[in-house]
Order: C-alpha cells, then sequence, then structure tokens
C-alpha cells in the first residue's frame, strides 16, 4: 500500500464520520404555536407545571407540582413541592384538593 492510500483513506474515513455526527435533523421541524380559540374546555388532563423567582421579602423561592384540569372550570386535584429560601423546611407532596380556572386564552409573547 503507497503512502498516498495510507493517509488519504484514513482522513476521508475521518471527514465522513465527522460530517455525519454533525448532521441536522430536518425531518422533526419545529412544532408551531397552537392558534384559533380555546375556552375552558382546552384546559383537559394532567399537567406539570414549575416557577421560579423572588417573594415578597426578597428571598429566592421555586415550586413545581402537577395538576388535574377537569375541562370545565375546576381543578380537581394535585400535589405542589414549594422550596422558599425564608423558610428553613421545604413543604413537600402538598395535597391540591380543588381550585377553578376561567378565561383561558392565547397570549402572544
Amino acid at each position: 500500500m503507497s503512502l498516498r492510500n495510507r493517509l488519504v483513506v484514513p482522513i476521508i474515513l475521518s471527514t465522513l464520520a465527522v460530517l455525519a455526527g454533525c448532521s441536522s435533523n430536518s425531518s422533526n421541524p419545529a412544532t408551531p404555536p397552537p392558534s384559533g380559540n380555546f375556552s375552558n374546555s382546552s384546559f383537559n388532563g394532567t399537567y406539570a407545571f414549575s416557577a421560579a423567582g423572588t417573594g415578597a421579602s426578597g428571598a429566592f423561592f421555586s415550586l413545581a407540582g402537577t395538576l388535574q384540569a377537569s375541562g370545565s372550570g375546576t381543578i380537581t386535584v394535585g400535589t405542589l413541592d414549594l422550596n422558599d429560601a425564608s423558610s428553613s423546611t421545604p413543604l413537600t407532596d402538598v395535597a391540591i384538593t380543588g381550585g377553578t380556572y376561567r378565561g383561558c386564552r392565547r397570549e402572544s409573547i
């Protein structure tokens, strides 16, 4: 095997491997935001949520949980975890036993 084949073949194979590893996946385009009219029935099913920020005292907090929306304006069940820097004890697995919602609408950002 010539010196040229010893150098060129590995370079070509390495280049092809890099190009294959860096290819984009255009078969899964981004999903556009929903459009149309929304109502309370649009908010139906199980959802996860989270938030973080600072409270009125300036202390950092974070919360996360799940909820079950009925599709008719009520929250039926859920759980909540809350960590608040102004409290020495985090609240975990706090039961959400009910609630209401209204005016579901799409907001433009």
